[in-house]
């Protein structure tokens, strides 16, 4: 009877041990890939702004850090073409149990680049062989426990620790992934060893954890960080862009449209008027005797008279109309659909309205006097961009040697400049 009870207790003992060695081999490997995951996952968004603004000193430094974590024998991170960006440990990936594992590197769901670290298996199959010659070792002993102490070893050695086992694994991970309970047995047989071996391994367990946590907790602080940063950055550049598209099309003293920006839009404008049949009319505005006013108030009191001049030509054109600050003394308005008595009514409106205005320069009122040369293009007129504001500046021209202070259709002075000696040959279209 006790040679068939050893007999069978032999069989189901070794059975029984292979069954939890596998699982523990299945734990294992299972907790390996899970380890690798997660220092995957979380060293992938860890390096997710470096990648995007290409610091691979901020990569390198965090790859060695993560070199030094045991059982990380080597990472590495390439961009989304495949080039690498930073690596560290040992890139000879042969024969050496390792656990490859790659992760994706996304930025606002679209992959920038892969990370990919390797982790050394070796001591953990070590430990694995190790517990299978101790594993082997305790069942010899348990057998001959069992031989010499019958069913009272049986019951005392083997069924009572194997409650106590059984108790400590029911409900001993909470929700935090912590393992919560010791195991509580204290002989000094395999099962206290296996015990011990628990103990010791949920205290490593429970630290690396937290320890995991503490370094997701860290990253994601600064990855929030410096997520702020960049949106700050971004912010601070499209206002410094903006500014600069404004400054490049608008003059600095008056804050109207510049030269530059004149040419650009005179032509496709005028172009589009004729492409639809509609006239249009180029008002030349210059000041005159500016010279006078610079006497009286300085270069700052004429700057003031031009910032001045400038808002009652704005306030009295139309919304539609374009006005711009072509030289020093000289604006031009663009009047969209606008024949040339309307735009003779119109100069000589702002012409009044400009010498009704009070200019105060240097506590005294001046007057200010406008000469205004216009052109109208039209189809049965003909001619292109260029020639209308030639022949409105030849209106000006004009309008400035007949007294100033006036206001001059090309149409209706086109004969008279023909016949004037005073205007350069060659000018006269």
């Amino acid at each position: 009877m006790v040679m068939v009870l050893i007999a069978v207790m032999t069989i189901a003992l070794g059975f029984t041990g292979w069954i939890t060695y596998q699982q523990q081999e299945q734990d294992i490997t299972s907790e390996t890939n899970l380890r690798g995951d997660d220092i995957s996952r979380f060293l992938s968004q860890a390096v997710a702004t470096s990648v995007i603004g290409f610091d691979y000193t901020s990569i390198q430094f965090l790859l060695e850090e993560i070199s030094k974590t045991r059982d990380i024998v080597y990472a590495k991170v390439v961009n989304a073409r495949g080039n690498l960006m930073a690596e560290s440990g040992n890139p000879e990936i042969g024969d050496h149990g390792w656990a490859t594992f790659k992760r994706d590197i996304n930025f606002e769901g679209k992959k920038i680049g892969e990370v990919t670290i390797a982790l050394d298996n070796s001591r953990i199959v070590t430990q694995l062989q190790e517990k299978k010659a101790t594993m082997i070792q305790r069942e010899a002993i348990i057998i001959v426990l069992i031989a010499i102490g019958e069913f009272l070893a049986l019951s005392y050695l083997i069924v009572r620790p194997v409650a106590i086992i059984r108790n400590t694994f029911e409900g001993s991970v909470d929700e935090s992934g912590l393992i919560t309970n010791d195991m509580q047995i204290k002989s000094l047989d395999e099962f206290g060893a296996l015990a011990h071996e628990f103990n010791s391994m949920r205290g490593q367990l429970n630290t690396s954890n937290l320890l995991l946590k503490d370094r997701i907790g860290s990253a994601d602080t600064l990855l929030r960080e410096t997520n702020i940063q960049l949106s700050m950055q971004s912010a601070e550049l499209h206002r410094i862009n903006k500014e600069l598209r404004k400054i490049s099309v608008t003059d600095a003293l008056t804050g109207l449209l510049n030269r530059r920006h004149f040419e650009t839009i005179m032509g496709n404008d005028f172009a589009l008027s004729l492409s639809r049949g509609e006239v249009s009319s180029l008002l030349i505005f210059d000041i005159d005797h500016f010279k006078r006013i610079n006497e009286i108030g300085g270069h700052k009191g004429g700057d003031l008279v031009l910032v001045e001049v400038a808002h009652v030509l704005k306030a009295n054109l139309r919304q539609t109309d374009t006005l711009c600050r072509i030289s020093g003394t000289e604006f031009v308005a663009i009047c969209r659909r606008i024949g040339p008595e309307e735009a003779i009514q119109l100069a000589e409106k702002i012409r009044n309205k400009v010498q009704e205005h009070i200019f105060p320069i240097r506590n005294q009122a001046i007057s200010v006097r406008l000469s205004v040369g216009i052109d109208t293009l039209a189809k049965d007129i003909g001619g292109t961009a260029e020639d209308i504001f030639h022949r409105a500046d030849m209106a000006l021209y004009y309008s400035k040697k007949n007294g100033c202070n006036n206001v001059s259709h090309y149409s209706h002075v086109k004969d008279k400049l023909r016949s004037s000696s005073d205007y350069p040959k060659g000018e006269i279209a």
